[in-house]
Order: C-alpha cells, then sequence, then structure tokens
C-alpha cells in the first residue's frame, strides 16, 4: 500500500471534515421544531400592597391593606396594579429616582404611558403616604 504524503493526509482530512459538517448541517435542517406557548397568568382581582405581613392592617377586609404606596413599592407590587405591567413599573421607579416622590397620587400621569383611563383604574389602589 502506497505511503501517503503529509500534503496528502491533510487535505483528505479536510475534506473528511468539511463532508462531515456539511452533512450535519443539512440533516439537522430537515428537522422541525417545536412550538411552545406560554399563557400569561390573570391579573389579581385585589393589588397586594406588600410582601411583608407587618406593614400590613391586621384586617384582612381593610382596603388600607390593598394600597400601594406609589412612592416607596418595587416593581413587583407596581405590577400587581390593574394595567400596570414591567415596562411601566419600571417607568414609575425610574421617575421616582429622578424626580423625587410623588406628590399627589394625580402626579402619576406623568409617566409616560399613564393617562387618565389608567389613572381610573388605579386611582383606588394607589398612595403617596
Amino acid at each position: 500500500m502506497k505511503k501517503l504524503t503529509k500534503l496528502q493526509f491533510i487535505v483528505i482530512l479536510v475534506a473528511q471534515i468539511s463532508v462531515g459538517f456539511t452533512t450535519g448541517y443539512f440533516i439537522g435542517r430537515q428537522t422541525t421544531a417545536e412550538v411552545v406557548t406560554v399563557e400569561k397568568l390573570p391579573m389579581p382581582t385585589a393589588p397586594l400592597a406588600s410582601a411583608d405581613p407587618l406593614s400590613q392592617n391586621s384586617a384582612p377586609d381593610d382596603t388600607a391593606s390593598l394600597m400601594v404606596n406609589i412612592n416607596t413599592a418595587t416593581a413587583l407590587e407596581l405590577t400587581q396594579l390593574p394595567g400596570v405591567g414591567e415596562v411601566l413599573a419600571g417607568r414609575i421607579i425610574e421617575y421616582r429616582q429622578t424626580n423625587g416622590a410623588f406628590l399627589t397620587i394625580y402626579d402619576i400621569t406623568d409617566i409616560a404611558g399613564i393617562g387618565e383611563k389608567t389613572l381610573e383604574e388605579i386611582e383606588a389602589f394607589i398612595t403617596v403616604s
């Protein structure tokens, strides 16, 4: 049997690697990806003011325990408000950091994306004190 030179060996090796990658590429393209759908959980009927039980009033039916202080609430707490998602919660927090505390609940309309309609939906659940 004839002995291969170094150059011939390298050419054959590169050709085999190329054929292997090309074959794998075309085999991989023939498979179909499985489509996964994710359902969004429904919005709770009443927002939570805080995960800390000591900060809430002891009466479970007290509406003050449902209030969210827009000056101190976390993004998670703000997203519990009707119509407020992650983007608006981030804007509220950014506004607080830049401009300081909200003086009234109506100042929240200074946030882009929060107009009169959103304010009407959340004003029963928000406070500044």
